[in-house]
């Protein structure tokens, strides 16, 4: 069920900054998403990410999944290290690169048992660009200890 139960594509990226004459620009990754799932308001959604985003999600996803195996995303590597590698032998650039794995991470995480019917995932999906962004500075809310592991001690 879950293998079927979203469909991920990625627009023509965005090239952003944030106004000031300082300001470093980044890439802003339009994702489109689909859903079969119940709990979702919509069916169809669009998001715009940015490459933080899919590290905070996977982080967050290792830190509340710790059984789980969390789907890599591609390095954030130095612009023109990937490139010149996948320029020659490719003809792709570092861009195209990076949103073919990221894609291929959330098709991932989407297809996972226990990963597709998170909380994380759906707030990625379904929350605009300010409200995520809120989530993620928001303080993490502490876990019961009815879905962690415990030893005892002796």
């Amino acid at each position: 069920m879950a293998e079927n139960a979203f469909s991920f594509h990625f627009l023509e990226p965005e090239q952003c900054s944030k106004g000031g004459k300082l300001d470093l620009t980044y890439w802003a990754y339009h994702v489109r998403v689909r859903t079969t799932l119940n709990q979702y308001a919509r069916k169809e959604m669009e998001v715009v990410r940015r490459y933080s985003d899919f590290e905070w999600l996977r982080l967050q996803l290792q830190d509340d999944y710790v059984w789980c195996v969390i789907p890599p995303i591609p390095e954030k590597a130095v612009q023109g290290t990937i490139e010149k590698f996948f320029s020659s032998t490719h003809n792709d650039t570092l861009l195209e690169y990076r949103q073919r794995a990221l894609r291929k991470f959330l098709i991932r995480v989407g297809a996972h048992p226990h990963l597709y019917n998170s909380q994380l995932l759906q707030d990625f999906c379904e929350m605009d660009e300010s409200e995520w962004e809120r989530h993620m500075k928001a303080p993490k809310k502490n876990k019961s200890d009815s879905g962690s592991i415990t030893t005892a001690l002796s």
